[in-house]
């Protein structure tokens, strides 16, 4: 007799996720500052930014609905639900 065909054993699932992400970002930013109590002082700023991001998420999960059955056998303990 197969696994499949035994009315008492539980079926197993595996799934995985694997992501991954990269991104670039490029601005830029002008400011200018003007002194009051000094008009010959100003200052012009230009900057320029580069943002690069990289992600990299992987997960796993694993259901297997004979659990309860393969840790409490035949008893029925308090009716616990385990899935």
């Amino acid at each position: 007799m197969s696994v499949n065909e035994d009315p008492g054993a539980g079926s197993l699932s595996i799934n995985y996720m694997l992501n991954y992400d990269n991104s670039l970002s490029k601005s830029n930013t002008y400011s200018r500052f003007d002194a009051i109590s000094d008009s010959a002082y100003k200052n012009l700023y230009n900057r320029k930014y580069i943002n690069r991001n990289s992600n990299l998420n992987g997960s796993v999960g694993i259901h297997y609905n004979g659990l309860r059955q393969l840790i409490f056998k035949d008893h029925n303990l308090w009716n616990i639900n385990m899935g």
